[in-house]
């Protein structure tokens, strides 16, 4: 019942901020975040700020920002499969049909079982913690592209807010948990070479 009454106001709020929020000013806004969003565009970005941050550590830190995201993905994509939730163009198909609902879309009209949790999420918060890892003055700059890709995903009519939620967590999870142990290892390498 309680799973019920979440996905009943997980299906609400996406309708208040796919309709709500819907303008032409938006389209542009959103959907560039949304383009941002894509792997083959925001991992060209990360790799490029990462070597011009710190050219000598470069690609120690993109090895790890890159394990973290690929760790975050084979969560996300094992629990893509089990829930398989329907993406929101699908869900509302028979309310579509009926005139009473519409879904703001923008680009590709996605339907299918996959829309729990959100890919582009994971990505972009798992980048985003990565790189606050690194360069922790960035970190509300990171944090804030990631929240905007996030919210995009909603606006294009793509995913549900909860699939956006469980992508950031998922990804910030999974990145937070590679840097971690990245870190203990970097440790006890310089621990044994400093036994010789």
């Amino acid at each position: 019942m309680m799973l019920q009454q979440m996905i009943e106001f997980d299906r609400a709020l996406f309708l208040a901020m796919n309709n709500g929020l819907a303008h032409p000013f938006n389209d542009l806004f959103f959907g560039f975040f949304t383009l941002l969003g894509f792997a083959g565009v925001l991992l060209p970005l990360t790799a490029l700020f990462l070597f011009l941050y710190h050219p000598k550590s470069f690609l120690w830190n993109m090895a790890v920002v890159l394990c973290g995201i690929l760790v975050g993905a084979a969560l996300l994509h094992t629990l893509k499969e089990i829930v398989a939730r329907p993406r929101p163009l699908s869900d509302f198909w028979n309310l579509q049909e009926k005139g009473e609902v519409v879904v703001h879309t923008l680009f590709q009209k996605l339907v299918g079982n996959n829309s729990f949790p959100s890919g582009h999420a994971q990505l972009a918060f798992g980048t985003a913690v990565g790189l606050a890892r690194i360069y922790p003055a960035g970190t509300l700059f990171f944090l804030l592209i990631a929240s905007l890709i996030g919210i995009s995903r909603i606006y294009v009519g793509a995913h549900f807010p909860l699939d956006v939620l469980m992508g950031a967590l998922l990804g910030s999870g999974a990145s937070l948990l590679v840097f971690r142990m990245a870190k203990n290892l970097r440790f006890n390498e310089a621990r044994q070479n400093n036994r010789f």
